[in-house]
Order: structure tokens, then C-alpha cells, then sequence
């Protein structure tokens, strides 16, 4: 047969000298959707690599065995099986010949339950080699896997293939399935996109793509390499979809096509060819976000683009609503959507996320907030908790509702199978109603929603562009698509050149621990393995051999076991062991950049010596008290501080925590926190802040001694929110082990959070401890334990946030009020349009 050579598809994207992918393909469980061939002739079965990019569907959902890739060969029994079980990656297979004896079982520990990015997998064999742990080769975004769980799934964990084992994989007396195991069963549920099989060759993740200089990004490649034998290779790209058969086309240049089973191409919300893939973020629905609009349940299938909605008649169970992905929230542009009624009694409109309906009421009728506009099966038309206006003509299974949004003049045009109600035009203008704004000192944006018109059970499908439009969208209107959202060009690009974690291990004596992207202007640090070890903070400002002790009220000490030197991408200890270098201890460094050197502020009251990042929202301040209510100190922020802790140097006094989501006893911002303690948020610290929140230049002090004793020496550590980069809010608990999710803008690095309506330890997470999710190191600025003194502290970071995993009340206590302060590992939207890599 003549082999007919065509070029990969993936086009050169010059912004970032990498590739864009064109297009997935969507896998639905419930329509048992796979791809499957089988090899005309023998592959190699010891040695090849699969490379795909997928995204999640059911993530966040406990579910059995899905499976990706799978073989099983008839004659001799065994099998090949690349699948995911409750979120953890498996790579197993039995030896030829014995079905109940495995070759290989590998359990990643890492979890994959982040629904809001893309994951890139490479699995590589080569069981020719002589080390037992190179024969199989995993990679999740670029980084090899070396973690594989000991947990109970009933197999043989780190079980790597004997020398010379072969697989199922690549034998032409086996079917090759995707998306679902030989035996026809355990479909998988998500998107797939640009899959490579290469027969013959143990290739790593960095022939499939490349980590983006300036983001720190894992992003897709040009695969330049051969495929192998005729055969068996194949490369899967998706874009023909002329035909359904036409979505297996295998594009290596080897015409090792597959059969596609239960997917379609048809035109509307059943088309499984979309143009949602790692380089086109689209919104979809977000599970993890949407039970925070309302009550009762909602079902996410079809790629998180169908949802079936359980209502109860029971308080604000009555109607559920989901929203799309909060990191397209808008504020500015003309956008255009359209959510068909699979049944009847639906409602579609906008809400904004900085003003829930549930923040509103607990027994929300939809569009409850100011903010949200719902247009219902009965044809009213609703906001602000009331009616705008009924009779606009009711709908019904079948019919395509339209939302033209234009956030430039605030106003919102729907349609009914593109009759526009009210006689609306969006293309003139004409006949609009009206978007409200926020109006509450909240950061916010809009998205689209769709849900329950009343007390009953519904289900629809959204279209946020992934396949085409039913209808026409309107003269300048688009589509939220990465490249028609709004330019960001944050202030930070790459998190990390302002702030990193570094793992060390002490060693006694003189100690260069390093590899920052930048020098360090404050470091704070905690021994991880002894109890009894103290969370130390030193900065520039004061000196490397003066350090404080969070969880104590002791003086500042001057110590030669604590003495440091900053030092260029890191610190140098000095040779005496004692908190921060002892010999053996396993340490963990929390490390900011200020604005080196100190200098003079005269912007308060009190002249201020201030090491300030603007860039980055931080700032390192020493001023001396004056005992005086209304004395105000410059930051050198150039914009408001949301989070600072203030401590005195020379007196046994409390550290201050000031958090703007503390709120106030009636007067101004008069809760406190404090670092060292437990108790919940205090009223009437007037004397702490003067009832006054802090301006973009100055704090203000009130007479008390722990924030301005006279005469006293203090330090005040300020940040204020960088888009992207950082963020200090609130959350509300859940009470259950499917907890409360927080977007943050970006993927984070630090969390510290803190129960404030109860007495409660400030809880610390990061991404060094621990690498992947499940994120269950925790330490605590006001005990001296090692890691996990408190148990069953479990979160999730994300692409676009975090996710609370269990019940403690520590952390997820039912209607608890929790603040937090989180910094990012990858900044959220880019210049470059990139958004983060799933987690």
C-alpha cells in the first residue's frame, strides 16, 4: 500500500515560538463514545511512547475506573491499560499468558481532578532497560512523575515490567481502544486532543512541548520526530470532521485510521468536534464554582456542556443554577452565547460573581442580586430579586435561547430562535434592557448562567463558542474566546521572580541555600520534621541577623544560629545551627521581594524607612511610634494594602493582622486578627487601625501599643492585591467533604487561611511541600509543630484557584467565615493569552 505523507497540522504560533492546536475531540460516557483499530502487523510491545493533551470532565466527581488507552490480546489473555481511578493516573497490564499476574501497575499519587485546564501526559516505554524504574517513564506537563501511591486498588503498586516484558499494546492480535476499555466498558469522559503514538522510540515530554520562558508555562509543540513502524504509529489531531469516520483519521502519514464509535459531527449541541483545546480556552460550565449561585444539584456531562439540574422544595434548594468559568468573568466588551432547553421550565441569563444570588438570600428565585438578569420558560424576565417585565413569549424543549451582552453601555439583548424579545436589536442598539453594576466594594465580573425556572428539574446545553452558532451573532459582538478577551497585561508575568518556596536541609554549619529568580527581601522559615522548631520571619529592612517569632509575642532576637546574609537567588546561614539550620532538619522557606535597600517615606505622620515592590504589591515598613490616635504611615505601595501584620520589635506585644475582609463593629475596618493566637476576629480595635482603612499611600495608626507605642520600633509587612498574581478575600464553608472552591485568578503557590467567626490556628499550605495535589502539608505561624500537626487539613490547588476537601472545621466548617492570602505559582490570563496548566 502507498503511503501518502501529510503535514501536521499544528500551525506556528509566533507570539510564543510555540504551536496552537486546532481541535478535540469530545468523549461523553454517557453516549459510550471511543476510537478503536487494530495494527495490520506486529508493533514493538517493549518499546514506544503515547503523548495526548486531554481535559477533564466528571473532575472533582468520585468516580470508578475511566480509562483512556486500553489493548487485550484474545489468545493469551493479557491486557494494556492506561486509566484514571479515583483521579490517579494507572499504567497496568497482566504478563502474557496469565490474566491474575500483572507485568506492571503504577499509581501516580499526583490526583488529576482540576476541571478548569488541560493536562498533557506522556507515557513512554522501554522495558529493554536495565534499571527497572526507566522502563516505564511518565510526564504530566513536562515533569516526570517519580511519586506512585502504596494505596488500596486492589493491584500490586510500583510494579515495574520485568526485563524484556511485552505489552498488548502494538500487537495486531489486539484492538487499540481509546476512550474506553477493551471489554467495553469504563468510558472516559472529557476532551481529548493531539495524540501521538510513536512506535520504536522511548521518547520524554519536551518532543511534544516546552515550558514558555517568560510564564513558566508547559505548552504544545510540533512533534518533528518519525512515528515507527507503518504499521502501528499514528498522530490524532481531530480537525476533519467531514464525517464522523473522518474524526480518526490518523495524520502521521501512516493511514492507520480508527473506526469512531457513538460520536457526531452534526451540527448543534451534539457535535463532538470542537475547537475548545489547550491553546483555545472557552468557557464551559464550572462544577466546581456553580453550587456557589444556589442551591439544590447539578449534573455536568458532554465535556461540562450539558447539565441536568435536582431541585428540592426545601429553603434555597429550590433552584439550582451553574455558571460558566469564573475566569472569563467580564466587565468590559460585547459578548454573545447561546444555551438550548433540553425540557422545559429553564431560565438562562448573567450574574456577576463578586454578588451571588446565594450571597443575597438563602431561598433565591433566581436573580436575586443586583446583578443578575434571568429570562425564563414563562417568559419573564427577571432581576434584582423581581420582575422586569413578563409576556416576552415563553419557551420550551428544543428552542435556542440567545444572549447578546454589551458590558460597554450595560445593556442585554435575548432571543427565542433569533427573534429577539421586546423587539430588541443588538446590532442597532435598539430596545435593550439594562446590565446593572455591582455597586458594593467587591471585585466582580459577569458570566453566563443557566438553571431552574421555579421548583423542578432541569436540563440544558450551553454554547460558548466551541462549535458554531445556531444563529448569527451580532455586528460586534464576540466570542469569549483567550484571544477576544479584553488585553491583560498584568504587572507580573512570572509569579516566580517575586515570590518562591525553597525546600532545604539544614546542615550545622555554613549554608547557601539558593535557587530564586530573584533576591530575597523577606524570607520567613519553619523546620518541617521537629515540633517545638519556630516560624522565623527576617527582612532586609532590619538586618539579617535580627529575626521574629510568629507564634510568640518574644522581643526581635539577635542570634547567631538565625544570623543570615541575603544573598542572590537565595540566603547564606551562617555556620552556628540552632532554628534555621540545624543539622539534618528538613526546612521550608517562604521568600518575598521587596524593593531592596530601604528608604525615606514622608507620605504620613510618622516617617516611614520602606522597602517597596510596586510591581508586586509588597512592602517591608520601619517606623517608630508616636502613641498618637490618627498618625498615619507611608507603605510605598502606590496603591491600598488589603492584608499587613505589624509587630513591635522591642515589647512583648501581639502580632496585628489587618485583613479588608475582616470588616468592621460599625465605624470603619475594627476587626483584628492576630498572628500568635487563635481567637476569633476582636471588635473595637480602634486603637489598633484608628477605624480607618488604609489609603494607596498610607495606614493609620490609633494609640494602642501593639500598632504604636511611643517611642516603640515597629515592622509592618503590607501587600496589596496584584490581579493574577495575588489575591486576600473570604469564603464562606460548605460543612462537607466536597468543599468550598475559591477562584483566585491564577494557580497558587501560598495559601494561608484562617477561620475568623471561631477560635481557630492560621492554617499554611504551598506548592513545594506538597508538588501535586492532594495539597495535606499544613504548618501553623501560631504553633511550632512540623508538618501536619493537625490532621485532615486537605485542599486542592488549581488552575484557577483552590478547592477545600474535607469537612474540618478547621478549614470548612458549615457557614464558617474563613480569610485567606494566596500567591501565584502561574499567572492567571497573560499578554501571550495563555491561561495555567491544570494541577
Amino acid at each position: 500500500m502507498s503511503r501518502t505523507f501529510l503535514p501536521h497540522v499544528i500551525t506556528d504560533d509566533s507570539a510564543l515560538g510555540g504551536s496552537v492546536i486546532e481541535k478535540s475531540l469530545r468523549f461523553s460516557k454517557y453516549d459510550n463514545a471511543y476510537l478503536a483499530r487494530t495494527p495490520s502487523a506486529q508493533g514493538d510491545r517493549r518499546v514506544f511512547t503515547l503523548s495526548w493533551w486531554m481535559k477533564l470532565g466528571e473532575a472533582g466527581v468520585r468516580t470508578p475506573t475511566t480509562t483512556i488507552f486500553s489493548a487485550q490480546r484474545a489468545s493469551l489473555n493479557p491486557d494494556f491499560q492506561i486509566n484514571l481511578y479515583e483521579h490517579a493516573l494507572i499504567i497496568m497490564g497482566n504478563k502474557d499468558g496469565n490474566s491474575s499476574s500483572y507485568m506492571m501497575s503504577l499509581v501516580t499519587e499526583q490526583v488529576f481532578r482540576d476541571p478548569n485546564a488541560w493536562y498533557h501526559c506522556v507515557v513512554a516505554f522501554n522495558t529493554n532497560e536495565s534499571t527497572s524504574s526507566d522502563r516505564i517513564k511518565i510526564y504530566i506537563n513536562g515533569s516526570q512523575v517519580t511519586d506512585f501511591a502504596a494505596g488500596s486498588t486492589g493491584l500490586a503498586h510500583n510494579t515495574y515490567p520485568s526485563s524484556g516484558d511485552q505489552t498488548s499494546w502494538g500487537t495486531n492480535e489486539a484492538s487499540q481502544q481509546i476512550g474506553r476499555r477493551y471489554d467495553g466498558d469504563k468510558y472516559f469522559d472529557g476532551y481529548l486532543a493531539e495524540i501521538n503514538y510513536v512506535d520504536g522510540s522511548q521518547l520524554d515530554a519536551s518532543s511534544f512541548g516546552y515550558t514558555e520562558f517568560q510564564t513558566g508555562l508547559w505548552r504544545p509543540k510540533r512533534y518533528t520526530g518519525g512515528y515507527g513502524d507503518v504499521n502501528n504509529g499514528f498522530h490524532l489531531d481531530f480537525i476533519d470532521d467531514s464525517s464522523t469516520s473522518a474524526l480518526g483519521k490518523d495524520t502521521s502519514g501512516n493511514e492507520n485510521d480508527f473506526t469512531t464509535g457513538n460520536f457526531s459531527v452534526t451540527a448543534g449541541k451534539n457535535d463532538d468536534s470542537l475547537t475548545y483545546t489547550p491553546t483555545n480556552k472557552l468557557p464551559t460550565f464550572n462544577r466546581l464554582y456553580s453550587s456557589k449561585q444556589s442551591g439544590g444539584s447539578v449534573s455536568y456531562r458532554e465535556g461540562n456542556l450539558k447539565i441536568a439540574t435536582s431541585a428540592s422544595n426545601s429553603n434555597y434548594n429550590r433552584y439550582p443554577f451553574a455558571m460558566s468559568s469564573p475566569e472569563f468573568a467580564v466587565n468590559s466588551g460585547k459578548w454573545y452565547v447561546e444555551f438550548t432547553c433540553a425540557s422545559t421550565k429553564c431560565a438562562f441569563g448573567v450574574c456577576n460573581i463578586g454578588q451571588l444570588d446565594s450571597d443575597m438570600t438563602n431561598n433565591p428565585y433566581g436573580a436575586a442580586a443586583r446583578t443578575s438578569i434571568i429570562y425564563t420558560s414563562e417568559g419573564q424576565l427577571r432581576g434584582n430579586n423581581s420582575d422586569i417585565r413578563n409576556g416576552n413569549g415563553s419557551f420550551t424543549t428544543n428552542d435556542i435561547i440567545g444572549i447578546a451582552l454589551d458590558l460597554d453601555n450595560m445593556k442585554i439583548y435575548f432571543h427565542k430562535n433569533g427573534t429577539y424579545i421586546n423587539s430588541g436589536n443588538p446590532n442597532t442598539g435598539a430596545n435593550p434592557d439594562t446590565v446593572q453594576d455591582l455597586q458594593v466594594n467587591l471585585p466582580g465580573g459577569y458570566v453566563f448562567q443557566a438553571g431552574s425556572d421555579g421548583m423542578n428539574s432541569i436540563t440544558a446545553h450551553a454554547n460558548f463558542g466551541q462549535r458554531a452558532f445556531s444563529y448569527s451573532v451580532p455586528t460586534g459582538y464576540k466570542t469569549l474566546t483567550l484571544d477576544n478577551l479584553p488585553d491583560n497585561v498584568p504587572s507580573i508575568t512570572r509569579p516566580k521572580r517575586h515570590f518562591d518556596t525553597l525546600l532545604y536541609t539544614g546542615t550545622g554549619s555554613s549554608n547557601i541555600v539558593e535557587g530564586l529568580e530573584f533576591s530575597p527581601d523577606m524570607i520567613w522559615v519553619k523546620g518541617r520534621d521537629t515540633n517545638g522548631t519556630e516560624h522565623m520571619i527576617i527582612d532586609s529592612v532590619r538586618g539579617g541577623t535580627k529575626s521574629l517569632v510568629t507564634s510568640s509575642t518574644d522581643t526581635e532576637s539577635t542570634h547567631g544560629g538565625r544570623s543570615m546574609t541575603f544573598y542572590p537567588g537565595g540566603v547564606r546561614w551562617n555556620s552556628d545551627s540552632n532554628t534555621c539550620n540545624a543539622n539534618g532538619e528538613n526546612y521550608v522557606m517562604w521568600c518575598w521581594k521587596g524593593g531592596g535597600a530601604a528608604v525615606s517615606n514622608t507620605d504620613g505622620s510618622i516617617t516611614s524607612s520602606v522597602s517597596a515592590n510596586t510591581e508586586a504589591g509588597f512592602s517591608i515598613v520601619s517606623y517608630t511610634g508616636n502613641q498618637t490616635s490618627g498618625a498615619t504611615v507611608g507603605h510605598g505601595l502606590n496603591s491600598k494594602p488589603k492584608w499587613f501584620i505589624i509587630k513591635e520589635r522591642g515589647n512583648t506585644n501581639d502580632w496585628t493582622v489587618y485583613h479588608e475582609s475582616l470588616g468592621s463593629t460599625g465605624g470603619g475596618d475594627t476587626y483584628v486578627l492576630f498572628l500568635n493566637l487563635t481567637n476569633d476576629r476582636g471588635g473595637g480595635f480602634a486603637g489598633g487601625y484608628n477605624n480607618t482603612a488604609p489609603t494607596s499611600s498610607v495606614f493609620s495608626l490609633g494609640n494602642s501599643v501593639e500598632t504604636n507605642r511611643s517611642g516603640g520600633s515597629f515592622i509592618a509587612y503590607c501587600w496589596a492585591e496584584v490581579p493574577g498574581y495575588s489575591k486576600f478575600g473570604q469564603y464562606t464553608g460548605s460543612g462537607s467533604e466536597d468543599g468550598s472552591y475559591v477562584p483566585l485568578g491564577f494557580k497558587p503557590a501560598f495559601l494561608l487561611l484562617r477561620r475568623i467567626d471561631d477560635s481557630k490556628s492560621w492554617i499554611l499550605f504551598d506548592n513545594k511541600r506538597s508538588p501535586s495535589n492532594l495539597v495535606d502539608k499544613s504548618l501553623y505561624p501560631n504553633r511550632n509543630d512540623g508538618d501536619n500537626g493537625l490532621s485532615n487539613l486537605e485542599v486542592d490547588f488549581l488552575s484557577n484557584g483552590f478547592k477545600i476537601k474535607n469537612s474540618v472545621n478547621t478549614i470548612n466548617a458549615s457557614d464558617g467565615t474563613y480569610v485567606y492570602m494566596a500567591f501565584a505559582d502561574q499567572q492567571g490570563q497573560t499578554p501571550f493569552n495563555t491561561f495555567p496548566n491544570a494541577r
